[in-house]
């Protein structure tokens, strides 16, 4: 995973000729001044084996487009520069043409957020404008983000200096007012992840198949997570590490054990006294709910432990209706004035509320309806021999604790990122293509069993790719074809094999075909096609059918390795005449 630094610059007159705008204002030539300091202990970081090597370094650079801005569009343009060495290896500069539009009319004082990945040389920035110049426009609003801005940043080196990645985080939830996109623009999926994962390290948390990786992306594609496998395989621990990590307080979480009396919705919010009119009955799950709902920019989450020791949908149905309709009322009670502080609804169910529900399968249990696994990305917890094997080399008991609010600078981030309604839109075209032309023919393979998905999986399939896909960016060309393959087989994993169950005679073919699809090796067209049917880009679908040699290409693994292993292990369980996704 790439690291990310962060860095802030607040403008003097020496710096500012860059900025097209800015030439005019302070009086140099136009066109003259082409580059931008870079100070020499930041640019050490940026490029720590770089030495007395004084040789130019090529790099990308992603800003907001300045004439979009203007009319009130965030298009993030993406170009190539270099960073030259000046005055005999002392300086280092920015080179490239100024940056066009009226919005890069930057002046003295004026801020600069930027963010460099290291690994992949990307440079990306954001400038905020200060008001107080009677000869440029600055809305109040703007002016007041750019205060909080500089209260953040302090009264430090006000040239050019490193920040850490929470604070950036912080920043970035500040200018979001003014600029939506700026957790995008400045690579804050990638950092957080990264944060993340040195997090469960420092805990000692060792876990297999990514689940580190597929937690925060499925909670931001979709708020309602399942954590399904063994007793004792750390769902728990881990639902509740990523919640303490990413949270300010206790107040934004709250672990409640579901019963096995548990048969309506009173369990959730609780109800009124029938005998005395100025009392209600609270429960934690219901004082989480009201905490979210006052304070929707901050991630709440409510994690419901061994969710299905009592039938799910006898005290969970309105929240999964609500989950479905954020625009409708979710209601507590029927006395219109309110219960003790209790109202009879609210809104919706809060944008910024996450939950996270853990299941163990055995004879306890009860096992999920369709309509309950439809609405949730369902991640299966496996001890693997590589976790394993990293556990019995050092065995420690992992606390949580030790990493609590340790990533609570990313929450806002996190929360604008699980309703940013554009990640419905895979940003990369050849990705966008491979990902349309495997759902379609999916699609017609489960549709000919009676079995196909929907639009909410489709979209929700979409969110969780473009998601992955800003926490790795930038995909290079030859990396596109495992990165969509591994993006496919997870959500194959967990959104559409989840809905398979049933007998040997119902679900036998349906496997059978299934196996082959993931199991034989796909070919992809090197650019997007061109025609109207996604299916296209599929250069070899005719081969993944169901034929009597359905293993790999010689020397490869299963394409999609996940779902094969986990379509085998359910054939097996049909040998005893029934199976579903769930195991014991």
């Amino acid at each position: 995973m790439s690291k990310i630094v962060f860095a802030a610059r607040e403008f003097a007159k020496s710096n500012l000729g860059w900025f097209m705008k800015t030439r005019q204002t302070i009086g140099e030539a136009s066109g003259r001044e082409r580059a931008i300091n870079i100070n020499r202990d930041v640019f050490d970081v940026w490029f720590p084996n770089k030495g007395e090597d004084t040789s130019p370094e090529k790099i990308r650079t992603r800003y907001f487009d300045g004439n979009q801005l203007i009319q009130g569009l965030h298009e993030i343009v993406d170009d190539k520069r270099t960073i030259r060495n000046q005055g005999g290896g002392k300086n280092w500069r920015l080179a490239g043409d100024g940056i066009q539009g009226d919005w890069y009319d930057v002046r003295l004082g004026d801020l600069m957020l930027m963010a460099f990945d290291t690994a992949s040389s990307i440079l990306a920035w954001v400038v905020i404008r200060q008001g107080g110049d009677s000869s440029r426009s600055i809305s109040a609003k703007e002016e007041s983000v750019y205060q909080r801005v500089h209260a953040e940043l302090g009264d430090g080196n006000r040239n050019m200096w490193i920040i850490p990645p929470l604070r950036a985080a912080r920043i970035s939830s500040i200018i979001s007012d003014i600029f939506p996109k700026s957790g995008e623009l400045l690579m804050l999926d990638k950092a957080m992840q990264t944060e993340w994962e040195a997090a469960l390290d420092e805990m000692g948390f060792v876990v297999g198949n990514n689940v580190d990786l597929r937690l925060p992306l499925s909670l931001k594609a979709k708020r309602f997570v399942i954590l399904s496998g063994l007793s004792g395989s750390g769902k728990t621990l881990l639902a509740r590490s990523f919640t303490k990590w990413v949270t300010e307080s206790s107040e934004q979480y709250e672990i409640v054990a579901v019963g096995a009396n548990w048969i309506s919705n009173e369990n959730i919010v609780g109800y009124p006294d029938a005998l005395d009119r100025e009392r209600y009955e609270k429960t934690k799950a219901l004082e989480l709910i009201l905490k979210a709902d006052r304070d929707r920019s901050k991630p709440y989450f409510l994690i419901l432990d061994e969710m299905n020791l009592s039938h799910v949908e006898r005290y969970f149905a309105d929240f999964l209706s609500a989950i479905e309709s954020p625009s409708e009322p979710l209601r507590f009670h029927y006395d219109a004035n309110g219960r003790a502080g209790v109202p009879s609804n609210i809104a919706s169910l809060p944008s910024n509320l996450f939950i996270i529900g853990t299941i163990n399968v055995d004879e306890t249990t009860y096992l999920f309806s369709p309509k309950v696994l439809d609405r949730a990305n369902i991640i299966e917890f496996r001890a693997t021999g590589e976790a394993l094997s990293g556990f019995l080399s050092s065995p420690v008991n992992a606390k949580s604790g030790v990493i609590e609010s340790k990533g609570a600078g990313f929450g806002v981030h996190f929360v604008d990122s699980a309703n940013d309604d554009s990640a419905v839109t895979v940003a990369d075209p050849l990705v966008a293509a491979i990902v349309r032309g495997e759902l379609v023919a999916l699609f017609d393979l489960l549709s000919r069993y009676n079995s196909e998905f929907g639009f909410r999986t489709s979209l929700e399939i979409l969110r969780y790719v473009e998601f992955f896909r800003r926490t790795m960016d930038p995909i290079v060309a030859e990396d596109i074809g495992t990165f969509c393959r591994t993006a496919l087989d997870t959500q194959i994993m967990q959104k559409i094999l989840t809905r398979l169950h049933g007998s040997r005679k119902k679900l036998a073919p349906i496997l059978n075909e299934l196996e082959v699809f993931c199991v034989k090796h796909h070919r992809w067209a090197s650019v997007p096609s061109s025609g109207q049917d996604p299916r296209e880009i599929l250069i070899n679908i005719d081969e993944l059918s169901p034929d009597e040699n359905i293993s790999s290409e010689e020397g490869l693994d299963p394409f999609y390795s996940l779902s094969a292993e986990k379509i085998k292990r359910m054939k097996s369980k049909l040998e005893e005449g029934f199976a579903s996704y769930a195991e014991a």
